[in-house]
C-alpha cells in the first residue's frame, strides 16, 4: 500500500519552501503597488480638502473614512494617513488638506509637517488644533 511508503515523521520541506516563497512574493507585490501609488500621488496628486467622518477597525485592517469634493463630485473613501490609529477618534469631524489621485483612487491626508515635506508641498500653516492635539 501507498501508506506504507509515506514517512509521516519527515517534515515536508518542499511545501514549506513554496509557502515561504509565495508569501515573500505577495509582500514584494504589495510593496510595489504601494510605491506605484506613492509615485502617482507625488506626480499627479491634486490637493483637496478631506473631512474625516469615521474610522473602522476590522480583521487585520483599519480604515479612516473621509469625504471630499473632486471635479464637482463628492467622494467617500478610505484615506491613507501618517496619524497613528490610536489618535483616529480625535480626527473625526476635522478637515485636512489631502492629496488625491483619481488614476489610483488614493487619498492621503496631509496632517504633519513631514507629510507636506514628503510630497514637496509647502503648507500654508499647520493648524493650531493639529499642533495642540496631535504633535505634542
Amino acid at each position: 500500500m501507498i501508506e506504507d511508503q509515506i514517512d509521516y515523521d519527515k517534515p515536508n520541506t518542499a511545501g514549506c519552501g513554496r509557502m515561504i516563497i509565495g508569501l515573500l512574493l505577495l509582500v514584494v507585490l504589495g510593496y510595489a503597488v504601494y510605491l506605484i501609488r506613492q509615485a502617482s500621488l507625488k506626480k499627479e496628486g491634486q490637493i483637496v480638502t478631506a473631512k474625516v467622518v469615521d474610522y473602522a477597525f476590522g480583521r487585520g485592517s483599519a480604515s479612516l473614512i473621509v469625504t471630499f469634493d473632486y471635479n464637482n463630485e463628492v467622494y467617500r473613501k478610505g484615506a491613507w494617513t501618517s496619524v497613528t490609529t490610536d489618535r483616529w477618534p480625535q480626527l473625526v469631524g476635522h478637515s485636512f488638506p489631502a492629496l488625491y489621485t483619481a488614476e489610483e483612487g488614493v487619498i492621503m491626508l496631509l496632517v504633519y509637517p513631514e507629510d507636506f515635506k514628503k510630497y514637496n508641498i509647502k503648507p500654508d500653516s499647520i493648524s493650531v488644533w493639529v499642533r495642540d492635539h496631535l504633535m505634542y
